[in-house]
């Protein structure tokens, strides 16, 4: 949740990823499918299975709003279609980071159901509500706000698509790291369907299915299903139980219905249920372990052990875990008008989301430092986009809108340690959270053909945001100076509404030098919302931070070789941050950790990103991808200066305690840290070999999947490393 935490060892980050396939079956993770397939005309894959492709399959993106083939689109974007996601045993977002250069992916500390996406070394780990995540993540274009669950299970994917920089003008804010759009498969003409079913360590139980029931040929229906369940791969030695267990299932319909007149409509609903940890683990003799005293059920008394109801509300008898149930409806209403299409894009989502989660891991019945939450988030957007063709221009323009609201009530509670092992759990706070967003924009990218082989593309977006946030102190007996109030707050003089109103503009010039390469040169302005440090103990440390931009200049190459057998494309980039917003961990004198968000600094990230995928011979398909990045903190804030200035001053007179080193962004030594979770190198290797059984459309898949990601730290004052 926060980046002084400490290294959360994911479950799944292997460096040896094996996949066997037999039609759909894979020995990585002992699945099983059975696809039952009425038209292989409709279906990418089943051509793919056929194993008589001698070319690279050519794939359409919509990195730029509209539909275009890959190696014409100017901005660095990795794809992945359903085959390469079942070649690679990508089950669902985190992932797909393992793939792309220049790009972790972790599970949140605590959250299972959250996923930390750091692109060029821009990211964040707090879920809280008041901080926006500076890589978007859409689902059919569909913007979602919260991080609090993003690491979504697949239903049905058509393909996804990870860009990498900022994407300010068509995405639009909270983009300055890149973006990630998940596309799911649309109903199909024919009746088909498959079902897989998989099993494998820690008692894990997977199922996956999906049928198209066409009713006419202008209705066509789907509808998807998962199942994920397991019994967690770490053992808590305190209690006796279970940690770090994923228990995840969803459903989904779907239909599409083509009118007369140009119209067609395309809704989908989908009601989904997390139940995931990831908790701070160690190894013991190839075991993974936890202390925490903290139990997974309530009965034992949670929070509340051996006391008086600590806090209010329901979330005074949660055990740990974290559990979040969400609905969405996502609609899409197109109307091709000549050359033109138009886009009415309406989206919804409602999630609630408990959690109690010990971030101490001390053997305390109350938990060391435990954190409880019971939020509600909803929001809804609309957005209108056209997109066609005029002479030698092809434009994309639109008008976006957004309502977000939400609830969270949250409470803190520190285990006082003292000598001779006496523990006292202190209440640090127990609050209501109100914060909203009504974010507006408009946007509009044009691609002019200069000459036949140079094109200039001009994009800006305007946008105008309002943030407002409130708080209830849930703690009747506190004296009235000293709660977490909207009151308090405005008499400390800290604003209890952002405004934000900012244009994102985009220069690219693209030159097809022939056929199979084309060169690009870009910049790019992007920009990540202010918000409130919400997770402050007091009303006057609930102070606000300031909105992220930045500038990123690339160039690069699009190339196809030998009769496109071999893709191989390449950029190089720049980024300039300035007013970088950085979660930083501050011990008080008591030991209870105040986590603050705020603009420390700026950033510097300089890199290489290489992208090569080969088809050298019928069925066989390699591909590597590299990154290189060089990101440091520059234009550090004065206060910050003067922290590593007392830090240093109590290095040199041999001071037993230093606390002002190891904090914010200032390490042991009295050094600038590095950029949290920015490698230097990263490298993500794999080959395929697809051959006929002998059987009609059935054949046998072998895989190979490596992947590696230098060190890099994992908190802000660099107390951990990955």
């Amino acid at each position: 949740m926060h980046t002084q935490s400490k290294v959360v060892i994911k479950r799944r980050a292997s460096f040896l990823a094996v996949a066997l396939a037999l039609t759909a079956l894979q020995a990585a993770s002992y699945s099983a499918t059975a696809i039952a397939q009425a038209n292989a005309d409709e279906n990418k894959d089943a051509k793919e299975a056929k194993g008589n492709e001698t070319k690279l399959e050519k794939i359409t993106v919509t990195a730029q709003r509209r539909e275009q083939e890959l190696q014409s689109v100017p901005i660095p974007v990795s794809t992945f279609t359903a085959r390469d996601l079942e070649l690679r045993n990508i089950t669902n977002t985190l992932k797909v980071g393992e793939f792309i250069p220049n790009m972790v992916a972790q599970n949140n500390t605590g959250l299972g159901t959250a996923n930390v996406y750091f692109i060029r070394a821009l990211g964040n780990t707090e879920s809280i509500a008041t901080f926006d995540p500076p890589v978007g993540t859409y689902v059919n274009d569909i913007y979602v706000s919260r991080q609090n669950a993003n690491n979504f299970s697949f239903f049905d994917v058509e393909r996804i698509e990870v860009l990498r920089g900022p994407q300010g003008t068509l995405f639009g804010r909270n983009t300055t790291g890149g973006a990630m759009n998940v596309i799911l498969r649309k109903p199909g003409k024919t009746q088909q369907g498959y079902i897989e079913v998989g099993g494998g360590s820690f008692g894990s139980k997977t199922s996956r299915g999906s049928v198209d029931m066409p009713f006419s040929d202008n209705f066509l229906t789907k509808f998807s299903y998962y199942y994920l369940n397991d019994r967690g791969y770490v053992r808590n030695i305190t209690t006796g139980q279970r940690l770090n267990d994923q228990d995840s299932q969803g459903y989904r319909g779907a239909f599409l219905w083509s009118l007369q007149d140009g119209f067609s409509w395309n809704l989908a609903g989908d009601v989904t249920e997390d139940n995931g940890l990831s908790l701070y683990n160690a190894d013991d003799n190839g075991t993974r372990i936890s202390k925490s005293g903290l139990r997974n059920d309530a009965s034992a008394g949670g929070v509340n052990a051996a006391g008086a109801p600590r806090f209010s509300g329901e979330k005074n008898n949660y055990g740990q875990g974290n559990r979040v149930k969400s609905k969405s409806v996502s609609s899409t209403v197109n109307y091709l008008w000549g050359d033109t299409s138009i886009d009415f894009i309406t989206g919804w989502r409602d999630m609630t989301q408990k959690f109690a989660i010990d971030f101490g891991n001390t053997p305390v019945a109350t938990g060391g430092f435990t954190i409880l939450n019971d939020g509600r988030h909803k929001q809804f957007s609309q957005e209108i986009k056209a997109a066609g063709d005029i002479g030698q221009l092809s434009y994309v323009a639109g008008a976006f809108y957004m309502d977000e609201k939400n609830n969270t009530d949250l409470g803190d509670l520190f285990n006082l340690a003292f000598s001779g092992g006496a523990n006292v759990p202190l209440v640090l706070a127990d609050r209501v959270l109100n914060n909203t967003t009504k974010s507006k924009a408009i946007y509009a990218q044009g691609d002019f053909k200069i000459t036949p082989q140079f094109t200039g593309t001009l994009g800006l977006r305007y946008t105008d945001d309002k943030k407002e946030v409130g708080f209830v102190d849930n703690r009747a007996a506190a004296a009235p100076a000293a709660q977490l109030t909207t009151a308090n707050m405005q008499a400390a003089g800290i604003p209890t509404t952002i405004s934000t109103k900012l244009a994102t503009p985009r220069a690219a010039l693209a030159y097809q030098a022939n056929p199979d390469l084309m060169f690009f040169a870009s910049a790019t302005r992007g920009f990540k919302s202010g918000g409130w440090n919400a997770r402050g103990t007091s009303a006057a440390v609930l102070t606000p931070f300031g909105i992220e931009k930045v500038w990123s200049y690339e160039a690069g190459w699009r190339m196809s070789l030998a009769n496109n057998t071999v893709r191989f494309n390449g950029t190089v980039f720049r980024s300039d941050v300035k007013d970088l917003q950085t979660s930083s961990a501050f011990i008080s004198p008591t030991g209870a950790v105040s986590f603050i968000i705020q603009n420390f600094a700026g950033l510097k990230n300089q890199g290489l990103e290489l992208e090569l995928n080969a088809q050298p011979m019928r069925g066989l398909n390699t591909y590597i991808n590299l990154g290189f990045q060089d990101a440091k903190y520059v234009d550090i804030a004065s206060a910050i200066r003067n922290q590593q200035a007392e830090c240093r001053a109590s290095i040199a007179f041999g001071a037993a305690t230093r606390p002002r080193c190891l904090q914010g962004i200032v390490n042991a030594a009295g050094e600038i840290s590095t950029p949290v979770r920015a490698p230097k190198v990263s490298i993500s290797p794999g080959v395929s070999y697809t051959v006929p059984t002998g059987w009609s459309n059935v054949r046998a898949t072998g895989a190979l999947n490596l992947s590696y990601q230098g060190r890099a730290a994992a908190s802000t004052a660099e107390s951990a490393f990955s």
